[in-house]
């Protein structure tokens, strides 16, 4: 089984287009936009997670159009789903914490409208010796879960698209001229897997983004928002302007990685908690079970009495993993290992299957300040978790931010600075 890399580069068949086919695409964006002033005025996103998402929503609540531009067909970045020889079993986010009070009545909004439910069945421990563990200390943090999956909260409603265009296929160039934004795509292929997926669109959840199976697609747009991970916006935006951007360190700086292993066993491990803290010395950080979450979600479990866990490892033993090229089947060896160890179990049972996941996540020690970068001569914004806190709520709240930068940049040019 191949490791994933949620954070998949451009796809082939996007970078092989030749520059003239870039030159076609903003000739057609140029025709297809010359467009009404309604047109004129909208906002690239690009990046359809929480912040991508959020920033569009911020922008609608103030009557303010934009297009979303997603590579993939599902939104919800991080909260995307991951399978288990073809079978869901979770997303790369499992659950939501929620300190901030703005993100908090945000989520407490959600739940009375069934799109998360609280997670009190995790009842949080810390392990922290090989089999001794402790309920974590009264915490002002609160756990949440999407429902029916985790990407339900940026699920668009009906109201949200009057307002959020979204666009699928790989952006494969942007370009600032004019004081415009030049956004051209690459939609799926006839044959790919995205465009057989799309015909299945009845039997899906979100409703169909446009597409074009012909030609690449382009928009104008007044201002832009890249909400992707910051390594990935080096995809969009010159390097020397990304770095100038944030400042004090290299874009590569912002981003840590961690191996996530995803187990599905045969019966249930027995154990007081849902999720745990790692405080032993093991490789592995935190440690959660996914049945428990689904189960919180309203969502079914395995089945049986088996049980899914999903473990994250320390960022160093990643780092070194990956330099070293460990393979996919080591790293889960290694980690069901280390997972037994701080359980003080010499024995787990037996395995129906497993996944290994490699996650980006934002390193909170460069954080940006206001929780957003924002270049007002060329009214751009990055946005994500990354320049927040590195979690869920930091990427909500940077988008935000993001948004009403661009607000504030159309109300008053000076007061978004």
């Amino acid at each position: 089984m191949l490791i994933t890399r949620w954070h998949a580069t451009l796809s082939v068949c996007a970078a092989i287009l030749q520059p003239a086919v870039r030159t076609i695409a903003r000739q057609n964006a140029r025709k297809s936009t010359a467009m009404t002033s309604i047109d004129r005025a909208t906002v690239g996103v690009i990046g359809g997670g929480m912040a991508g998402v959020t920033a569009c929503r911020t922008l609608a609540a103030a009557g303010v159009r934009s297009v979303l531009h997603e590579r993939e067909l599902h939104l919800g970045g991080r909260l995307g789903r991951v399978e288990v020889d073809g079978q869901s079993v979770g997303a790369g986010c499992s659950y939501i914490q929620a300190t901030d009070p703005d993100f908090l009545r945000v989520l407490e909004t959600w739940s009375e409208e069934g799109i998360v439910a609280e997670w009190l069945t995790a009842t949080p421990h810390v392990i922290s010796e090989p089999g001794v563990w402790a309920p974590l200390e009264s915490t002002a943090e609160r756990w949440f879960v999407g429902c029916p999956h985790m990407a339900s909260p940026v699920t668009l409603s009906d109201p949200d698209r009057e307002l959020i265009e979204v666009c699928t296929g790989d952006v494969f160039d942007v370009n600032y001229e004019a004081s415009m934004w030049v956004v051209a795509a690459q939609p799926p292929s006839e044959s790919s897997e995205l465009m057989a997926e799309i015909e299945e669109q009845a039997v899906l959840d979100l409703d169909a983004p446009r597409w074009n199976p012909r030609s690449p697609t382009a928009h104008l747009h007044t201002e832009l928002i890249i909400a992707t991970p910051v390594h990935e916006a080096s995809n969009f935006v010159q390097r020397k302007t990304l770095d100038a951007a944030l400042g004090r360190a290299r874009y590569k700086d912002f981003v840590k990685e961690r191996v996530s292993a995803v187990f599905v066993f045969e019966s249930s491990l027995q154990l007081p908690f849902g999720f745990a803290s790692l405080t032993c010395g093991s490789p592995i950080t935190v440690a959660l079970c996914e049945s428990s979450r689904r189960e919180a979600a309203g969502q079914a479990t395995a089945g049986d009495d088996g049980e899914v866990w999903v473990v994250q490892s320390a960022t160093g033993w990643a780092s070194r993993a990956l330099e070293d090229e460990m393979e996919p089947a080591a790293m889960r060896a290694s980690l069901l290992e280390a997972f037994a160890a701080a359980l003080g179990r010499k024995h787990l049972p037996a395995l129906r299957a497993a996944e290994t996941v490699v996650w980006p996540y934002g390193d909170r020690d460069y954080a940006i300040p206001g929780g957003c970068v924002w270049l007002d001569e060329m009214r751009l914004a990055l946005a994500g978790d990354w320049a927040f806190n590195g979690r869920l709520e930091g990427a909500w709240l940077s988008g935000r931010a993001a948004a009403q930068k661009v607000l504030a940049a159309r109300e008053n040019p000076r007061a978004s600075g």
